[in-house]
């Protein structure tokens, strides 16, 4: 007798194979759902509705002097080999009065700037 009713309840109860299959007709149905609601015309992007940026004159201005500027070598080669000859040869004889000047004017620039600044 409790073999019998076993046997019924199994029965009864859907196997593992179809919930599985009603799991994924359940998951196409949704897809389905969302790709229909996305068709809709109100919801497809369009570009009367995109945002216009307006670059103005002076940055333009700007990004064309950075770009040149970027192209432009880090050293000036010529003179680099100028002066190794000059070193190599013994002839290069620099002014330290020049020099200490020189250091004096950048420090004091450096120091005006950093005074500006909020």
């Amino acid at each position: 007798m409790a073999i019998q009713n076993l046997g019924r309840d199994a029965r009864a109860m859907p196997d593992a194979s179809q919930n599985q299959t009603a799991n994924k007709a359940n998951a196409i149905k949704q897809a389905n759902i969302a790709a229909t609601a996305y068709g809709k015309e109100s919801q497809k992007p369009s570009l009367k509705n995109a945002t216009q940026v307006k670059i103005s004159d002076k940055a333009k201005e700007r990004a064309l002097a950075l770009a040149q500027a970027n192209k432009a070598p880090d050293m000036d080669e010529t003179k680099v080999a100028k002066y190794k000859e000059l070193i190599n040869s013994g002839k290069y004889k620099p002014d330290a009065e020049k020099i200490a000047e020189g250091i004096a004017k950048e420090a004091m620039r450096d120091t005006m700037a950093q005074s500006l600044k909020p």
